[in-house]
């Protein structure tokens, strides 16, 4: 029984190591555990009237946008400044 215990104080040293020093193992285990934040991509481009759009899909050919990518568990808007 003693020597069970030893084995899966090792196995999980030896887990627990190699997802502190190796950055591509950390982040499939968080991949695979559901906490690795997902990133989605966005496009802004300006239309025909000059109003901007912004959409998960980008323009048509030919017209210049920009592309950025948000984690999904970020606020990207702008907070309101307080009212006194």
């Amino acid at each position: 029984m003693k020597k069970l215990f030893w084995i899966l104080v090792i196995i999980a040293a030896s887990v627990a190591g190699l997802a502190y020093w190796d950055n591509d193992f950390r982040q499939w285990i968080m991949q695979q555990t559901g906490q690795a934040p997902i990133k989605s991509t966005v496009y802004k481009w300006r239309d025909d009237k000059g109003n901007w759009q912004i959409s998960n899909t980008p323009p048509a050919k030919g017209r210049p946008y920009t592309e950025q990518e948000y984690l999904n568990n970020t606020n990207v808007m702008p907070s309101l400044p307080e009212q006194e």
